[in-house]
């Protein structure tokens, strides 16, 4: 255990002398994090905050309404005194989309006439737009409804048009009897800032370990690996070594980057325990890899570069970047092949309302797909003494 621990020591002063567990395992980390935050993150936390515009040229209840609708939800509202004005607006970006509802609009709802309420749309703001058309198809529906309740009183005898309506539009207008609300439960997504800072700490934690490993391959080729199996230590505590300074490397990079997002960026990855045992799985998962690699691979170079193309793809797959899960069912089920899909899964839980349980299963998926590769990796464990 001591030779082990000595070959540990040795590369983990060089990958500090050479600064690449600074800059991959922590600078680079964290710049991305704060950059992509600043980009996708108001997509990923739903900020939602369009700007519409009323033109009420009927001056009447239905401008109100749509008025009240819109302010309900704590959006912005500018008021237009024609369609011309709001129309220039909604050209020059101002506004999201504009309501136009024409003057005799509840006249014409009276009598049964028809008439348009209309909306004028922001091509750049499509979401926006639809909001807006559904609101008026609301309001429509709405109109419509109480020209029918007129219609069929009227043929049925039931009083003048004029009561009718007054009576229909008051009914249209009262509170809905059945009302859908949305009941408050724990979250268990991690906010802009934490996914990021999740999602970079481990797609770079599969490079900063894996060179540990795949370090092997760099000193059979430089020869130094001959001297080490001609001392008297066995294969198995050189492995054990260079595995061992992946794993201090790994953790101390996810440590330093837990503190740094924390303090500097503001990120939450929830209770220590969470974080440590999903720190160990990703190592794990991370060393198993390189393992897995560096024993088929015929040199260090192609080794850099299969381990290059497995992180990148495990890490799009598992969502490092954008919850890829999200898109379709089939790409839902490939995330879920990543052992990234499941450390942000993991960290979700602990930072949100799952429970300790919830964190130790999604590490264990991780640990699974550790186990794999670790087969794989000590099954061949003796190709990576030969020379190739």
């Amino acid at each position: 255990m001591r030779g082990a621990w000595v070959i540990a020591m040795k590369d983990l002063k060089l990958r500090i002398r050479d600064k690449s567990l600074l800059i991959f395992g922590i600078l680079v980390p964290l710049a991305l994090t704060l950059i992509l935050s600043q980009i996708i993150g108001p997509a990923l936390e739903g900020d939602f905050s369009p700007t519409y515009g009323l033109v009420d040229l009927d001056r009447g209840p239905v401008g109100a309404a749509i008025a009240d609708a819109i302010e309900s939800q704590d959006w912005e509202l500018i008021r237009y005194d024609s369609e011309a004005a709001a129309q220039a607006a909604v050209d020059d970006g101002e506004l999201s989309a504009a309501f136009v509802v024409p003057d005799g609009f509840l006249a014409a709802t009276e009598t049964g006439e028809a008439i348009h309420l209309g909306v004028v749309g922001n091509p750049d703001a499509s979401i926006s737009t639809l909001i807006a058309e559904s609101i008026a198809t609301s309001f429509a529906a709405r109109v419509e409804a109480v020209q029918l309740a007129v219609a069929g009183g009227i043929v049925s005898g039931l009083g003048d048009p004029q009561t009718l309506a007054a009576e229909a539009q008051a009914l249209a207008a009262a509170p809905d009897v059945v009302r859908v609300v949305a009941s408050e439960t724990g979250s268990r997504q991690l906010d802009a800032i934490s996914y990021f800072a999740v999602g970079m700490a481990t797609f770079f934690l599969f490079f900063t370990v894996q060179a540990g490993v795949v370090s092997i391959l760099e000193e059979r080729q430089d020869g130094t690996l001959v001297r080490l199996l001609t001392a008297p230590i066995s294969s198995m505590t050189v492995l054990v070594g260079k595995s061992l300074s992946s794993m201090i490397t790994g953790l101390l990079s996810v440590f330093v980057l837990v503190v740094a997002s924390t303090l500097m960026l503001g990120a939450d990855w929830g209770g220590p325990v969470g974080v440590v045992i999903l720190s160990v799985a990703g190592v794990l998962s991370a060393m198993a890899v390189g393992l897995a690699v560096a024993s088929v691979a015929r040199n260090a170079e192609q080794a850099g570069q299969f381990t290059s193309i497995i992180a990148v793809v495990l890490g799009l797959l598992g969502g490092v970047f954008f919850p890829l899960a999200q898109t379709s069912d089939t790409f839902a089920t490939l995330s879920s092949l990543s052992p990234h899909y499941w450390l942000l899964r993991g960290f979700g839980d602990n930072a949100g309302a799952g429970s300790l349980i919830d964190v130790v299963q999604s590490a264990s998926m991780v640990v699974v797909f550790a186990l794999v590769f670790l087969v794989i990796g000590f099954a061949r464990r003796h190709q990576l003494g030969a020379a190739r």
